[in-house]
């Protein structure tokens, strides 16, 4: 999973489309709407990941975030209409928008500034990219000899495994308190 979501989502608002329309039929609304909206969440709320830290530490932050994109992967892989996959979406986009605000801090708050800290967010961006170019190219096989349901349920079991990881190797560290 990447800062972005994935970038099976990519692929989900383009060539999913139509076979989302004849899946779900009608659509109550503009294969549009699949599209990330905007203003959309996953842009980040840096503001809400710290207070999150401040309250809860890093590993539980992490791993809430990982599980709300996994869960609303899941109802949006069952989503029974298009407003409900639209809903799944949008939530998709929430739990995106606090992975990548929330990795970005762990980066920033395990490793010294310097040249390690740097190698590190050039890793994290690098996987951000590969993750996104795969992902696009995985979709494309996954819609079209399975469903494009399944662009959406393959995140689940990738995100409880990726809590599991979290859970045993991120540090729980909690912001400094605040004046």
């Amino acid at each position: 999973m990447t800062n972005r979501g994935n970038g099976n989502s990519q692929l989900l608002t383009s060539s999913g489309k139509p076979r989302i329309a004849d899946d779900i039929a009608p659509l109550a609304v503009d294969p549009g709407a699949l599209d990330p909206l905007p203003g959309n969440p996953r842009r980040g709320d840096i503001d809400a990941v710290a207070a999150s830290y401040d309250t809860f530490g890093q590993r539980k932050t992490f791993a809430a975030a990982l599980g709300v994109f996994a869960l609303a992967s899941l109802l949006g892989g069952l989503a029974p209409t298009s407003d409900v996959l639209i809903l799944a979406r949008a939530i998709q986009g929430f739990g995106g928008a606090l992975m990548a605000a929330s990795s970005l801090g762990i980066i920033t708050a395990n490793f010294a500034e310097g040249p390690e800290r740097r190698r590190a967010i050039s890793l994290w961006s690098s996987m951000n990219g590969i993750g996104g170019a795969a992902g696009v190219l995985l979709s494309g096989i996954i819609t079209q000899y399975l469903s494009w349901r399944w662009v959406l349920l393959i995140n689940v079991p990738i995100g409880v495994s990726a809590v599991s990881v979290a859970w045993s190797v991120v540090p729980n560290r909690r912001a400094a308190q605040r004046p």
